[in-house]
């Protein structure tokens, strides 16, 4: 969760997977970002939670590492300006409630930026995918090639704004949102 300190110039926000847009972020630019408060990090899984912990040491912020699951955020309702989600809607049990939770702590005004796989539209790929699924889900964590994750997210109410595909690295506009 990233929360700003001073409207439009800095921002707070939660997310899983965020150890990974940490580290990326950190070997780039040596920082997650101007104006940037505080982070708070959600990671159920001991040993990714460590890993998350590391990658917190190397930006220049506040960041708390918390255990939870995405399904159960922490923060009140409309507290975060961002929400990040990376390579995580894969691998929850109700994504579903994952979204709303996302919903619930934006702002009005806020985003969910995300860098997820998704479900190939090409049948060749996807008949790949189906075929690799049940091995990944072993080896992956939970991880499932063919979840239709863009159409999860719609499904929540989000806006898609920057949707790619096979992987998604996009921003998601809460309902209701106005701010373009």
């Amino acid at each position: 969760m990233v929360r700003s300190n001073t409207a439009g110039s800095c921002w707070r926000g939660c997310g899983a997977g965020w150890w990974r847009w940490a580290r990326a972020r950190a070997r780039t630019s040596g920082t997650t970002g101007p104006g940037v408060e505080q982070v708070i990090a959600v990671e159920p899984e001991p040993r990714l939670r460590a890993l998350a912990e590391r990658a917190a040491e190397a930006v220049s912020m506040p960041v708390t590492v918390l255990p939870g699951r995405a399904e159960e955020l922490p923060g009140g309702d409309g507290s975060a300006d961002v929400v990040v989600a990376s390579l995580v809607l894969c691998t929850i049990a109700d994504v579903p409630a994952s979204l709303s939770e996302v919903a619930r702590v934006l702002k009005s005004t806020g985003e969910l930026r995300f860098y997820e796989h998704v479900r190939s539209s090409r049948s060749g790929f996807f008949r790949l995918q189906r075929l690799l699924d049940p091995l990944w889900r072993r080896l992956g964590c939970g991880c499932h090639l063919t979840r239709e994750t863009e159409r999860a997210i719609t499904d929540a109410g989000f806006t898609i704004e920057h949707p790619a595909s096979p992987s998604v690295i996009g921003i998601a506009r809460p309902p209701g949102c106005s701010a373009r």
